[in-house]
């Protein structure tokens, strides 16, 4: 935690719709950060609100370096001490100025409050006069990077100024295979900003999403000294995606901005269902989608992080129903638990079942972690409605579904041995696995449907290796055929990806990929699409009942609807 002392000195209890807000005391720069706390009214009928909120990532909670609050010693994070260092040296913007910070405004040790402050954050953010997002501090490499692309920062301007005068388009008019030779020279400086901007753990961090969503286009960046509002560097980051610039810096740049644009576009969504609740839900889920790759130092925070947004939604118009409602006090497995039935009791929606990896422990096996759930989860609406049922305890979850086909023979996913560092050794072990253990199990499938090895091959990959980047007209290239097994450096390059997966090989010879990367599947697991889902599942016979293994993801379009219907029984699974 970012606090550790005198927190009985420090704060008392909040009441009502008070939050905290703290002041910057002047002082020199050999000094200890020295501030206070005050208590606000945060309502949208108090008309003297006046604060700015700051977003940044703690950092590591061990590296701490003590500050003053309300006179008494407070250990801060490093990088928060350097962020309100930072603020302070910037005098005539924040000395005097209120402030939002959770790590102080905040008593982090007090569970109750922080889960009552937590439901608040949107409010904070989006009524704040305007958010700081503090990037940490430059290495000398990075600010000299730093110092060259802001010097050309101006002149860039002044030349994107002048084109557009002459020729009365704007940034979004441009082409982006359109070139502008006089812009480039300018460009190459300030293009390289970008990278380093990007590869900030800021931009990686659960809480930060919904802060930049939420922070409005007068708020600024802070890369050391080096500030820009989010208004202009959106509309730089513009520029360089309309220009000539490298299509690595470009790449970063529609990430830095995408997510924020896709985010503030859902806000004004119609309803996905109908009712508040589910509005909240569908909401919810489609975020934890988006944000599958950031990270979170405790583990609630990955759904708590993006309650503010989900609640934020036009369509949502609800209080938080009281299953969803913050609580710090539980352990994780209660907090996924709970969502997890609350969530199919209201909706069926059983996409949620499936999740690359689990790790929680002493609950039913249906209970997805929802740190590993935006990992494989697809946007598609389930195919069909779910008939879903809980247990009178809830810990049993009968569904219906249709029986695919009982698992023959697993293939584990290719594990590169951890001394193979380079890319060519990593090649190598690539084609080895592929040559024995893929060939091999094609071998078996070819028997299966009494086709020809090259027939059988070629429908592996189109089917596992297209995913692969998508590269479909790579293989269409290659021919492939059983002569030609000693495939190049540049296919093996390409199907690495999609040997990450585990194979299952049905009865029939179809095979699919297992996504889960904790676990492994057994010989007389069952393979069924049920109904509310949109990927197979493989369940694992445990006498009367099931225990859910994980979730199945492949080019299936051809089985698809044989698989949730048509002649197929419908039959129930009972899961705990």
């Amino acid at each position: 935690m970012a606090g550790q002392s005198s927190h009985s000195a420090v704060y008392r209890r909040l009441q009502g719709s008070l939050i905290r807000t703290l002041r910057l005391l002047p002082g020199s720069p050999q000094d200890p950060i020295r501030c206070i706390l005050r208590e606000v009214d945060l309502t949208r009928q108090n008309r003297s609100l006046n604060y700015q909120a700051l977003s940044y990532v703690w950092g590591d909670p061990a590296d701490t370096i003590p500050i003053l609050v309300n006179g008494h010693e407070f250990h801060a994070t490093r990088n928060l001490n350097d962020a309100l260092r930072q603020l302070c040296q910037a005098r005539k913007e924040f000395y005097e100025q209120e402030i939002w910070v959770d790590a102080v405004c905040i008593n982090q040790e007090d569970l109750d409050e922080k889960s009552k402050q937590v439901p608040r954050m949107a409010d904070i953010y989006s009524m704040a006069n305007r958010v700081v997002i503090w990037l940490g501090c430059n290495s000398l490499e990075e600010e000299d990077v730093f110092r060259r692309g802001f010097e050309c920062r101006s002149k860039l301007h002044e030349l994107y100024v002048r084109n557009i005068a002459s020729t009365g388009t704007s940034f979004h008019d441009w082409s982006y295979e359109e070139t502008h030779p006089e812009l480039d020279e300018a460009e190459k400086e300030t293009m390289d900003i970008w990278p380093l901007m990007s590869r900030r753990p800021w931009f990686t961090r659960i809480w930060t999403v919904q802060e930049f969503c939420l922070a409005g286009d007068s708020s600024i960046f802070y890369a050391g000294a080096h500030s820009m509002t989010v208004g202009a560097l959106k509309l730089w980051g513009n520029a360089g995606l309309a220009s000539s610039s490298t299509s690595r810096n470009k790449t970063e740049m529609r990430t830095m901005f995408g997510r924020r644009m896709w985010f503030q576009d859902q806000l004004s969504l119609s309803a996905t269902y109908s009712g508040g609740a589910f509005n909240v839900v569908s909401a919810l889920l489609e975020l934890i989608v988006r944000t599958g790759c950031v990270t979170t130092s405790v583990p609630h925070d990955r759904i708590y992080g993006l309650l503010a947004l989900a609640t934020q939604a036009p369509s949502a118009h609800c209080n938080l129903p009281e299953e969803l409602q913050p609580n710090y006090l539980l352990s994780y497995e209660s907090v996924c638990t709970t969502y997890a039935q609350f969530i199919i009791s209201r909706t069926g929606d059983l996409r949620i079942l499936l999740c690359s990896q689990n790790n929680l422990r002493g609950v039913p096996s249906w209970i997805p972690d929802f740190r590993y759930l935006g990992m494989i989860h697809t946007l598609d609406n389930p195919g069909t409605p779910s008939m879903a049922s809980l247990s009178s305890d809830r810990n049993r979850l009968t569904v219906q579904g249709s029986l695919i086909g009982q698992c023959l023979k697993y293939i584990p996913p290719w594990n590169p041995t951890a001394e193979n560092h380079t890319e060519e050794d990593l090649n190598f072990d690539a084609r080895r696995y592929f040559q024995t253990v893929i060939i091999s199990l094609v071998q078996q499938v070819s028997e299966f449907g009494n086709q020809s090895f090259d027939s059988a091959l070629n429908e592996f990959v189109d089917l596992h290796v297209r995913r692969a980047d998508d590269l479909t007209w790579f293989f269409k290239q290659e021919n492939l055929d059983s002569s030609r097994l000693d495939f190049s450096d540049h296919f093996f390059k390409t199907i690495k990806s999609a040997m990450a997966y585990g194979k299952i090989l049905l009865e029939d010879g179809i095979i699919l990929d297992f996504v889960r990367q904790d676990t492994s599947v057994e010989p007389g697991d069952v393979v069924c699409m049920l109904k509310g889902s949109n990927l197979p599942s493989v369940l694992r016979p445990k006498g009367e009942v099931y225990e859910l293994v994980g979730g199945c993801c492949s080019d299936f379009s051809r089985n698809y609807h044989s698989w949730i219907g048509g002649t197929r029984e419908v039959i129930q699974f009972t899961l705990e």
